[in-house]
């Protein structure tokens, strides 16, 4: 018998099996569409920049035996994530940190550390009332809050500031101050982020640059070492004593430290306020002092004012290059005042090198994440460098 074809049967019968195989596709979800989400973009970059800071970054302490032992989310005002930090373990010892920024929606660096554990836990060390399952609010810098317990009848959540210790009460107002400012410092953010690619130099991956002559050797001074529990007038002394504590060690000038004394001569000199912070305009001077009665002749540096509130990462540099640690006052988010001894592009991250009074090794944080602002004595940073 001749043998009959049905053409528009297979047809229809291959189109029907066609769109059948198209839905049963539709609900499996695409291994690119389900692991794609904030935390595994975080995650994946960590990974990414834990293996280059590894392979790159010369006083890198990692090892293949550094773990990943605890992470948490980050969030703003408003309680969305904007983050992650991904604490390590090396041999079961805590080993520093990777906090990745997802503000400006995209996974980028905001700082990491070879020590310890991240900044925003070593605030809530002393503090009271601090539950452990709250969430940490990242506002910029070094701005970290946490809510504190609910009280009976109150209309207003309150939270902590982590940095200062003090009790806020967010109503509707204030929260709306702190989302504008925060809105923009993601603006600025940036901003900073499209001008940093062109400053890293062609054909680089990583370029770390310290003062001449540092050394890991250096245990920078913490507020946990000075005894300062509360974290509240001490960042500017401990900043100072770990510069001093960098041209004793590391360039000879042996009478410049003296464990405990050096902190408590700078401290009582710079004016700490019972409220928490030091007098601006006896910073400079109380350093120069210091380094007189060690005997040295005191050379002072000071940054001028650039723009209506910012000093330039290339200015920033230029002190670094030229050897000469100083401190920065990172003024907003945090109003904080650290040491400078390096500075690091990563990625295209413009990033500095720092001594933050949290941890006994350096902390690397990216440029964007600060806010560049001044003082009130009108200045950011200032050097002093005994001769």
């Amino acid at each position: 018998m001749k043998q009959q074809f049905y053409p528009k049967k297979r047809l229809y019968s291959f189109i029907s099996i066609l769109l059948v195989f198209t839905v049963l596709c539709c609900m499996i979800p695409s291994p690119a569409l389900a692991s794609s989400s904030p935390y595994t973009d975080a995650l994946q970059k960590a990974n990414s920049l834990k293996q280059i800071i590894i392979s790159d970054v010369p006083d890198c302490t990692w090892t293949e035996n550094t773990v990943c032992a605890n992470t948490f989310p980050l969030y703003d005002i408003d309680l969305n994530v904007n983050g992650y930090v991904f604490e390590f373990e090396t041999n079961g010892s805590p080993s520093g940190f990777i906090q990745i920024d997802l503000s400006t929606g995209e996974a980028r660096l905001d700082s990491y550390c070879f020590s310890g554990v991240h900044t925003s836990n070593i605030m809530k060390q002393g503090k009271k009332n601090l539950s452990s399952n709250t969430k940490t609010i990242y506002l910029g810098g070094y701005s970290y809050l946490t809510e504190q317990p609910s009280t009976p009848f109150s209309l207003t959540k309150s939270y902590m500031d982590l940095y200062t210790g003090e009790t806020l009460s967010l109503d509707t107002q204030v929260k709306a101050e702190i989302r504008e400012s925060y809105d923009q410092y993601v603006a600025n953010k940036v901003s900073m982020n499209r001008a940093s690619a062109p400053i890293q130099p062609l054909g680089t991956n990583t370029v770390t640059k310290f003062v001449s002559g540092y050394t890991t050797a250096i245990a920078f001074e913490t507020y946990t070492s000075v005894g300062d529990t509360v974290n509240k007038n001490t960042c500017a002394p401990i900043a100072v004593t770990n510069i001093c504590k960098y041209w004793d060690l590391c360039k000879g000038k042996s009478a410049l430290y003296t464990a405990g004394s050096t902190y408590t001569a700078l401290k009582n000199a710079m004016g700490p306020y019972s409220i928490g912070g030091c007098d601006p305009s006896k910073v400079e001077p109380a350093w120069k002092n210091y380094v007189s009665s060690k005997g040295y002749t005191p050379s002072v540096y000071t940054f001028d004012k650039e723009g209506q509130r910012e000093i330039s990462f290339t200015t920033y540099r230029e002190f670094i290059d030229w050897n000469r640690p100083f401190l920065y006052h990172a003024d907003w988010p945090g109003d904080h005042a650290v040491a400078a001894f390096g500075y690091q592009y990563i990625e295209v991250e413009n990033t500095i090198i720092i001594a933050d009074a949290y941890h006994a090794t350096c902390v690397y944080k990216t440029w964007s994440s600060l806010g560049h602002s001044w003082s009130l004595h009108e200045q950011t940073c200032a050097c002093v460098v005994p001769l």
